[in-house]
């Protein structure tokens, strides 16, 4: 690659995720190739236009035209074996991964996922192989069961391919909420053309597990129906499950922040009701059903459909937002009763105010106010605290406002004679609102 070749790349490369998919639709790929003369007058016009915009510009999507004429140079050129590869690896694919309803993304690479969960006995009820993704020769398994089982039990999984050779995992995680658990196994040295092969589990029964290629996606409108609003991408994604109707939300990813929930509780008193509407063309109301053992965001949800529904409609109303930050925040605290405060602070843009706080023996109660405004698209809600004056802790507990569904106070214990306190802050929630609607068919 020749230097005039890598500065329109380094060009390419510097254009998000979203905007290299919008250059390639736009470009006629077709099958002619361009003569000498063609190929140094397309290379001279993306370098004159080049000269002329400024670094900081450069992945503005109104440079389209620019990136879109070096596109098709890249394309259409006799380019090296090594340009060419590095300009199809630029070029993201998304793979939705059923059984947890995620989307993982690869460049130029395809994956192997298990197409539907499996289902076996084991220790006394039942075990679920939720997801199997294969990337190359490395491998993850999300499995789930509703007895109780021992972290060194489930760390003895392990998996044996079609000829016998066996692999044991270098990665694993196990939580549990009762008896119900979930955990994932992540191996990263099998077989690259491993496409079937056994689950060992702790008492040396096995599961037989079958990988498809995975089906992948330009972007995420191909999945289905999907809505931006106030710059946050969701897509729903339909399916059939037995007798019921499936959809998962897809989250579109961003680098700073990730939904924690998609709609807000119905019932704070009552876990578990959402206030996410679904109704069908003749506006039918449907209750939503989900998973009881989840990974945060509740993302899968399941109705009952009827037969003269031609069309489902959901609505979105608002999401939680979770932003990572790492930032402290000091003031005074009473050695006993109130003290008023008001202090004000900015985190990333997002405002709020400590007004007091309320001392009794060891237990310290923090008012908040984070400055909830009706007319404001998205609003601070809650804070993350990681650690009280150096020490780490979660011992914390904190108070909703249930009109708004803000923080109203954090309480926790305090020992120690200190008159002030400093809260080291890991991450902050917002409410974002929307509505983000969809509509996809009965079938």
């Amino acid at each position: 690659m020749n230097s005039e070749d890598k500065e329109i790349f380094d060009l390419m490369v510097s254009l998000s995720e979203e905007e290299s998919r919008r250059l390639l639709e736009d470009v006629d790929f077709g099958e002619e190739e361009l003569s000498c003369d063609q190929r140094n007058r397309i290379k001279n016009n993306v370098l004159r236009e080049l000269e002329k915009t400024p670094a900081k510009t450069r992945r503005e999507l109104k440079k389209s035209l620019i990136a879109a004429s070096a596109l098709a140079l890249i394309i259409f050129t006799g380019f090296t074996p090594p340009g060419k590869k590095a300009v199809a690896e630029i070029i993201k694919r998304l793979y939705f991964i059923p059984g947890v309803g995620s989307v993982q993304e690869s460049k130029g690479r395809e994956l192997y996922v298990l197409s539907k969960p499996i289902r076996a006995s084991f220790n006394g009820g039942e075990i679920v192989v939720k997801s199997v993704v294969k990337d190359r020769s490395s491998l993850s398994l999300e499995l789930e069961g509703d007895k109780y089982i021992e972290a060194e039990a489930f760390a003895s999984i392990f998996i044996t391919a079609e000829n016998g050779n066996s692999y044991n995992k270098q990665t694993y995680s196990l939580g549990s909420g009762g008896s119900i658990w979930t955990g994932n196994l992540g191996f990263s040295n099998v077989p690259e053309d491993m496409r079937s092969f056994y689950i060992i589990l702790p008492d040396k029964s096995s599961i037989h597990v079958a990988l498809r290629l995975g089906e992948s996606f330009g972007n995420y409108s191909e999945m289905g129906p999907t809505d931006i609003k106030n710059n946050l991408g969701i897509t729903l994604v339909p399916s059939k499950q037995e007798d019921k109707m499936k959809f998962n939300l897809i989250e579109h990813p961003s680098a700073n922040r990730k939904i924690a929930e998609y709609g807000q509780q119905v019932d704070l008193d009552n876990y578990g009701k959402y206030d996410i509407s679904l109704k069908d063309d003749l506006g039918r109301q449907y209750e939503l059903d989900y998973p009881k053992q989840f990974s945060s965001p509740l993302s899968e949800f399941y109705f009952v459909p009827k037969e003269d529904a031609k069309n489902y409609i959901v609505e979105i109303p608002e999401v939680s937002l979770t932003y990572k930050i790492d930032k402290s925040i000091k003031f005074q605290i009473p050695k006993e009763g109130e003290l008023e405060l008001n202090k004000y602070y900015d985190i990333s843009g997002y405002t709020f105010t400590i007004k007091k706080a309320v001392r009794t023996g060891n237990n310290i109660r923090i008012y908040v106010d984070t400055n909830y405004d009706n007319a404001k698209v998205e609003n601070l809600s809650e804070l993350k605290i990681i650690a009280i004056n150096s020490e780490r802790s979660m011992g914390y507990s904190w108070n909703v406002k249930r009109d708004n569904r803000t923080v109203e106070y954090y309480e926790f214990d305090f020992k120690g004679n200190s008159k002030n306190i400093d809260l080291r802050i890991s991450e902050f929630k917002t409410i974002l609102n929307g509505p983000w609607k969809f509509q996809f068919p009965a079938k």
